[in-house]
Formats: structure tokens, sequence, C-alpha cells
């Protein structure tokens, strides 16, 4: 109905025949900056650990259980 595009391929050929350049800009900066917004977010919320970061994550819990268990007087975790 309003004649926009969403791919800014596609949007480039109308606007060098017609040369239209007006709100052109929009279709270029719009994706980029969506897709900057993409990768951030799953950089750095969505991203699964990597096998490294899971050995030191239960490395480290399994290390903080024995120091609990000095503490508490108990040594029944397993080696």
């Amino acid at each position: 109905m309003t004649g926009a595009s969403l791919n800014p391929a596609r949007s480039l050929g109308p606007s060098i025949v017609v040369g239209h350049w007006e709100h052109h800009w929009v279709f270029w900066v719009g994706p980029i900056l969506g897709a900057m917004a993409a990768a951030l977010l799953y950089q750095h919320v969505l991203r699964a650990l990597s096998s490294d970061e899971v050995e030191i994550i239960e490395m480290d819990s399994h290390v903080k259980g024995r120091e609990s268990a000095k503490e508490n007087g108990t040594n029944n975790l397993p080696v």
C-alpha cells in the first residue's frame, strides 16, 4: 500500500530510476543497526557457554563445595 520495501537492495533500484533519495537512508541504517543490536544481544545475553567456560564453572563450584564441607566438619563430597 505504501510502496515501502524492507530490502535495501530492492529499494535502491527504484530510488536510482526515480531519483528520490529523501528517506532512502532508512532502508540501509535500519537493518544495519538492527543487526548490530541483535549481535550484541546474542553476545551478552543469549550466548551459550563454551565447553571451557562450563568446565571452569564446574571446577569452581566443586572447590567451593569442598571448602564449605571443611568448614562444616563434613567430608562426604565425591572426589
